[in-house]
């Protein structure tokens, strides 16, 4: 009886292990920023560039830094068909996806005062294979922060 007892309780406190609070702590933090992603085509042939513009914007009432090492995209991609499938990686994508956690070194950080936007340039087709036609939808978020998500793109590639 008291074996089982303490196997509840061990139980009990593994469910609510640290990675449960660490979740809910993370996401409890209100957001320093926010990400818009946007697109002057939203129809395009099969086989063009998919670009899109990616605006972060300083939401807060203070000064903050928005960091990015060398040789690392500080962005994670989400890019999914109208089935909810991941579209697949170019080998462009899958080798920058796979080495994002193996770049060390010098952090580059730019400054954004409150209300401040700084934005870029991202080509979606460098990074995900966009040449079967159909519907696609494009969500981002920076990397390192899953608690900030852009809105959705809605992208149609024609043959």
């Amino acid at each position: 009886m008291r074996i089982g007892l303490i196997a509840v309780l061990v139980a009990a406190l593994s469910a609510a292990g640290p990675s449960q609070s660490h979740n809910r702590a993370q996401m409890a933090i209100p957001p320093k920023f926010s990400i818009v992603i946007s697109t002057k085509e939203t129809t395009i042939t099969a086989g063009w560039e998919v670009r899109m513009e990616i605006a972060i914007t300083n939401i807060t009432d203070h000064p903050i830094k928005i960091a990015a090492g060398p040789g690392t995209y500080p962005y994670v991609l989400d890019v999914r068909d109208a089935d909810g499938n991941l579209a697949p990686e170019t080998a462009y994508g899958h080798k920058m996806r796979t080495e994002q956690d193996l770049v060390s070194g010098m952090t580059l950080a730019n400054t954004l005062e409150p209300g401040e936007t700084e934005k870029l340039e991202c080509v979606v087709s460098e990074w995900n294979d966009l040449t079967k036609p159909g519907t696609y939808f494009i969500q981002i978020q920076r990397w390192r922060h899953p608690n900030v998500k852009s809105n959705k793109l809605m992208i149609t590639v024609t043959p």
